[in-house]
């Protein structure tokens, strides 16, 4: 009676494996849409080849000159960086950020930094503009929920969201 538009599970297996416990994650920024563009097809064509060492985790965004710079995406960014960060929207009124993780326990933490170099190698972000952070896989996860509560306290939660 759904004419193909819906099914009922009746039985399913899900492979379970360790999660990983440790997660690297970057964000590069850029000035210029099509190389960040340009950056990201490439590194999301090394995930469609399933590529064992691929990224875990692409994400683009857009930082936007719109006043108060302290919003919950800077949090990521050193504080020591917040002013050249906030000079280059500026002056660009938009700036691409490219953010990518790649997830890691401890068999693959001696290697997990020459992967990321590898994956990362010839992308052409903003010299001086690639940040690092090496965040517990849980942390990681909950990386949104700080933010949400800090948007729902100023009453900006429910306002359309210009994520790309």
């Amino acid at each position: 009676g759904g004419l193909g538009q819906f099914g009922i599970i009746v039985r399913a297996r899900i492979a379970l494996e360790p999660a990983p416990t440790r997660v690297k994650w970057v964000r590069m920024l850029y000035s210029d849409f099509s190389a960040f563009s340009r950056d990201q097809e490439r590194l999301i064509a090394i995930n469609g080849r399933k590529d064992k060492n691929a990224l875990d985790y692409l994400e683009g965004s857009l930082l936007i000159n719109q006043g108060d710079p302290n919003n919950w995406r800077s949090s990521f960014f050193p504080p020591s960086d917040h002013s050249r960060i906030i000079s280059k929207v500026t002056k660009h009124k938009i700036i691409y950020c490219l953010e990518v993780a790649k997830l890691y326990d401890d068999r693959s933490k001696t290697t997990v930094d020459k992967v990321l170099q590898h994956l990362l190698k010839g992308l052409s972000f903003e010299p001086g503009f690639m940040f690092e952070k090496d965040v517990s896989y849980v942390d990681f996860l909950d990386r949104v929920r700080g933010g949400e509560l800090k948007l729902q306290s100023q009453g900006l939660w429910d306002v359309p969201h210009p994520w790309l």
